[in-house]
């Protein structure tokens, strides 16, 4: 039950980005990064190129940043630790090329990316806002128009 709970996230995202009028690609995005290469994941269980490959890079970062940061939870893992473990989800949980193109461009350094969470800059509220103020360059793929 408190996983069904869980994994309600994503239509609960979606719902909200469909209130922010938030464009066709970012809805899809929200409702389908747990979506598994193998078919294991949720909400509707697809898998392989059925799902959209913008929801296949989201996630992978997503996962890089979970698996990276502190939570009340879980304590942080070493950067090595989570490359050695996403790498190993190669096929299964994640698309082999785009993997693959995430660990041939190395992330941001962990202690820099710590920093920046501390500024909360990937705060979805505070790109939405850059976006509105025409600060963020792309933000014509953030709101429909």
């Amino acid at each position: 039950a408190e996983r069904n709970f869980f994994e309600m996230h994503c239509h609960y995202g979606e719902e909200t980005g469909k209130r922010m009028l938030l464009a066709p690609t970012a809805l899809t995005i929200i409702r389908e990064h747990h979506e598994f290469m193998d078919g294991s994941g949720y909400p509707h269980g697809i898998a392989g190129d059925r799902i959209p490959l913008d929801a296949r890079i989201v996630a992978v970062a997503d996962v890089y940043d979970a698996l990276l940061s502190q939570r009340t939870y879980k304590p942080a893992w070493e950067e090595s630790v989570v490359l050695n473990s996403m790498r190993e989800m190669r096929g299964t949980k994640f698309d082999p090329e785009v993997l693959d193109v995430f660990l041939a461009h190395p992330p941001v350094a962990a202690d820099q990316r710590r920093q920046r969470s501390q500024l909360r800059l990937f705060r979805p509220q505070l790109l939405l806002r850059a976006a509105e103020c025409g600060g963020y360059a792309d933000h014509r793929l953030l709101r429909r128009h």
